[in-house]
């Protein structure tokens, strides 16, 4: 058993923040699965009976020495079949107790790619302040982060998404030439999504990324010139957004560790609207099956239910908190404000 006379305080609490996350993202079966891949190593039929929940699970690996706090490597070997999302949860917090400690090497991530974890937003490691959302919504924290290139293609949804919300229809159109999109092709794309300039402006520069054949670099220097050329090198400058970039910030928000309910996608898919495309993006949906709910499904309401379920089946988002995340990145905090009522009152 971990003896916690030369723990530090700070990774105590990390490792409890820890298997909080587990116990919220990880369903009945995934956590049967991850408790017999320890059958009789260590775990006896007795234990196995016994355990109920991952923090039972994590006591007894920790009885029996096979976990320590910050070093999870047979946690993550075993995570790594049943739950990957769930293993780079572990790989972060384990970085973050090593560094807590002065360690900054783990030596767990040798084999571990972004890719793998593209759908989780890794937060940030300092606390979030009580500031103001874009100089206008208190309780949402927006955080300065970027890179050199988007990883995935899913990171590079969400960055030309949110190049999207910045650019009117005559920024649009100067930049699709730029990239080499055809005016009747931006004729098409116009016609495909009307009155909706957000959509229009993604779907354009979709197109551009999915004809070139540039690497990562290379596409965001063509990019970030037809901004340029565009007079919008103030998007440029601001580099490569990432989802960590919006979080909610909220003392006394009700339950925003609770699993999400098939009631609160209802009731966001009754308010998002035609933003929900970009929602999904957010939550890192790939954009064929924003594509797929949008012919399959009538109506904008049926559309956002749709694909806002297909996010919570692949475990894209899970907790309350998550949901309100991807909100916030959409400027709805008045979604918020409702569901924290309904949250409050049921």
């Amino acid at each position: 058993m971990a003896n916690l006379t030369n723990v530090p305080p700070e990774v105590i609490e990390l490792h409890n923040e820890m298997a909080y996350h587990l116990h919220c993202n990880m369903r009945g079966n995934e956590l049967t699965e991850l408790i017999n891949l320890f059958s009789n190593n260590p775990l006896t039929p007795r234990d196995i009976v016994r355990i109920k929940s991952i923090y039972e699970l994590l006591e007894c690996l920790m009885k029996y020495d096979r976990i320590a706090y910050g070093n999870y490597k047979e946690l993550t070997n075993k995570l790594k079949r049943v739950h990957p999302l769930m293993m780079r949860k572990v790989l972060e917090y384990t970085e973050k107790m090593n560094n807590v400690r002065g360690d900054k090497t783990t030596g767990e991530n040798s084999n571990f790619t972004e890719t793998d974890s593209h759908c989780y937003r890794k937060e940030p490691n300092t606390e979030p302040k009580d500031i103001d959302y874009h100089g206008n919504d208190p309780g949402v924290v927006e955080t300065n982060e970027a890179s050199n290139s988007p990883k995935t293609n899913t990171d590079w949804q969400f960055y030309l998404d949110w190049i999207s919300d910045k650019l009117p229809s005559q920024d649009t159109t100067t930049v699709a030439v730029h990239l080499g999109i055809e005016f009747d092709k931006q004729m098409q794309i116009a016609a495909d999504n009307k009155n909706v300039q957000h959509e229009q402006c993604f779907q354009v520069l979709w197109e551009w990324f999915r004809r070139t054949s540039k690497n990562g670099d290379e596409k965001i220097k063509a990019l970030h010139d037809a901004l340029n050329e565009a007079g919008r090198g103030d998007i440029a400058e601001q580099g490569v957004q990432r989802r960590s970039k919006y979080q909610l910030y909220e003392v006394d928000a009700p339950s925003l560790g609770t699993l999400i309910t098939e009631i609160d996608i209802l009731r966001v898919s009754k308010e998002i609207g035609a933003q929900y495309p970009s929602l999904a993006r957010y939550f890192g949906i790939h954009e064929a099956e924003i594509h797929a709910s949008r012919h399959d499904k009538d109506g904008i309401q049926e559309q956002a239910k749709d694909i806002l379920k297909k996010c919570l089946n692949h475990m894209l988002f899970s907790t309350r908190r998550q949901l309100c995340d991807g909100l916030c990145y959409k400027k709805r905090k008045d979604i918020i404000d409702k569901l924290k009522d309904e949250w409050r009152n049921s």
